[in-house]
């Protein structure tokens, strides 16, 4: 990774997190042991504030960053691809092969 490239995506909070320390413990404990950790529950608990919160707390962890990817609006899961490459500023110009062309970028580059 370059001198000064950016390791994360993730929004700047406006306020503290209070009150979720359990939570946040549980969600960065299961990231640590997990390669994929999926937090549910209806709209406007604050899933995507922890989600941000762990990513935070777990950045000296990936030297390669920690990138969000909102997926939340999309209506149509054909695009979940598109999305994720494009946060990690992966082209995927063929809609044909669009996961293998990403996950090929994700196994082989560093800067991802």
């Amino acid at each position: 990774m370059s001198a000064g490239a950016a390791t994360n995506n993730l929004p700047q909070q406006l306020t503290t997190l209070i009150g979720r320390e359990a939570d946040l413990a549980d969600i960065t404990a299961r990231m640590a042991a997990h390669r994929l950790v999926t937090l549910t529950g209806s709209g406007g608990v604050g899933k995507t504030r922890l989600a941000i919160e762990a990513g935070r707390n777990v950045l000296d962890r990936y030297p390669d960053g920690v990138w969000l990817a909102e997926l939340a609006p999309l209506n149509d899961p054909q695009l979940v691809t598109s999305i994720v490459g494009d946060v990690l500023g992966v082209s995927l110009n063929a809609p044909r092969g669009a996961i293998e062309t990403l996950a090929s970028a994700l196994r082989t580059s560093s800067s991802c």
